[in-house]
């Protein structure tokens, strides 16, 4: 998993190694999320963006993520496929989101108790969750 914040790129991996994102992308991990520079309460934006969908999830990972986004002061960025992270973190329940417009109807059966809006709208705010279809729209 990638998260974003600034300069930093944290990860479940270590800093110094890659993290694969969707279309082929890498970036290097600059931080591990149980890093305390990056730990709830120290960071303003979180942005999660797209790795595979059918990725796995440290079950502290996803932990760390939801504690973000527990904290109204601090926003989660969800961008294309990133929108499954969050999902897994349990951020999407009773939320308005938009994920990959060809995947709305794999997210309604993966995900329920979400409105989804990506056939309609490119993004969503939802409280301190935003979440938009792709980079390109």
């Amino acid at each position: 998993m990638r998260l974003t914040h600034a300069n930093k790129d944290i990860g479940a991996v270590q800093p110094g190694e890659q993290i694969e994102l969707t279309a082929s992308m890498k970036i290097q991990c600059t931080h591990h999320y149980s890093d305390l520079e990056v730990q709830p309460g120290k960071l303003d934006i979180v942005v999660v963006p797209g790795p595979d969908p059918s990725s796995k999830y440290e079950k502290s990972t996803l932990d760390w993520l939801a504690a973000h986004a527990a904290r109204k002061e601090t926003d989660i960025l969800s961008v294309c496929t990133g929108i499954f992270i969050c999902g897994e973190a349990g951020l999407l329940k009773g939320k308005k989101a938009c994920g990959p417009r060809g995947m709305q109807a794999q997210l309604r059966a993966k995900f329920g108790g979400v409105t989804w809006l990506g056939e309609d709208l490119r993004w969503i705010q939802d409280g301190n969750f935003w979440s938009c279809v792709s980079i390109l729209g």
